[in-house]
């Protein structure tokens, strides 16, 4: 049962398992939910939901590194708070979303500079 509910939590119930760039479509899909919920435009909002994911991916992600060894691919919730983090206190519009979008997976996937020594 504890893996399961792992499983569920750290694969954003299930969107890890996508078979393509299961990274970009978790975080594709955060800026959705940001676009059509309009609660999600409040700072307060987006930071309470990275303050949850935070614990549970830390939870999930390490009994899913037990199972799948480091940094398995199907683990997403990383990219969920991480997309909503970067949609924190953003303009309003079109424009400010999709670069939160574009400048978040380029970090996110090459991790230049002191960024990926910080994920280590």
């Amino acid at each position: 049962m504890k893996l399961f509910a792992a499983t569920i939590v750290s694969t954003c119930f299930g969107i890890g398992y996508f078979p393509v760039a299961p990274g970009t479509v978790t975080s594709a899909l955060a800026v959705m939910c940001y676009a059509f919920v309009p609660a999600m435009h409040n700072a307060s909002v987006l930071i309470s939901l990275v303050l949850i994911c935070i614990p549970a991916g830390i939870w999930a992600g390490t009994i899913m590194e037990r199972q799948h060894g480091s940094d398995p691919s199907i683990v997403t919730i990383d990219e969920l708070a991480g997309q909503w983090l970067a949609l924190v206190a953003l303009p309003e519009g079109l424009l400010p979303v999709v670069l939160s979008f574009v400048f978040f997976r380029f970090f996110d996937i090459a991790k230049p500079g002191p960024v990926d020594a910080v994920q280590r």
